[in-house]
């Protein structure tokens, strides 16, 4: 008498379905795992770089830069690539060699946009150096979700360097 083990064409076609069901279930609900660790993993990173921008402007009494970067890493107010903090040893508003990286955070934005809106137009938040206040770079930034409204927020920076977070779930935030 011989035995026979593994499983017949039916029980494994049956055992695939069961399979792909499951998936088709998992993975929208994955993706809104992620668009949500990405918005609140967004909102973190500028609170530590305003923060830090802060402590470097009142330690260094240098005007501090705070500014998003696009893909090639350059300053710019929709910068998905990034966000930096620099000490701008020379006054000229911009990154270069004589100036003092203190933060450098590079990420790909998947799940949503992120821009900045400043002041006049401007492309970066300048903490001064004499008081370590954002004196004339309010603004705010926004992150807008691609995929759930919800998720987006927006960080508003008033005069006196304090940030208050505005969520999307809670009032309306123009993306």
């Amino acid at each position: 008498m011989r035995v026979e083990q593994g499983l017949t064409l039916l029980e494994m076609m049956a055992v695939l379905a069961i399979v792909a069901v499951v998936a088709l279930a998992a993975i929208p609900a994955y993706d809104r795992l992620m668009a949500r660790m990405e918005s609140q993993r967004v909102a973190s990173e500028v609170n530590e770089a305003i923060r830090r921008a802060k402590i470097e402007a009142a330690r260094n009494q240098k005007d501090t830069i705070v500014c998003l970067l696009d893909g090639s890493g350059r300053c710019h107010r929709l910068g998905d690539g990034g966000l930096m903090v620099f000490v701008d040893n020379n006054g000229n508003n911009r990154l270069d060699a004589t100036d003092t990286v203190a933060m450098r955070q590079m990420w790909s934005l998947k799940y949503g946009t992120l821009s900045m809106s400043v002041s006049l137009s401007r492309d970066y938040i300048k903490f001064m150096g004499d008081n370590a206040k954002p004196r004339g770079h309010i603004g705010s930034i926004r992150y807008c979700s691609t995929m759930d409204t919800a998720l987006s927020h927006q960080l508003v920076l008033n005069m006196y360097g304090l940030v208050t977070l505005k969520r999307a779930d809670i009032e309306k935030i123009a993306c």
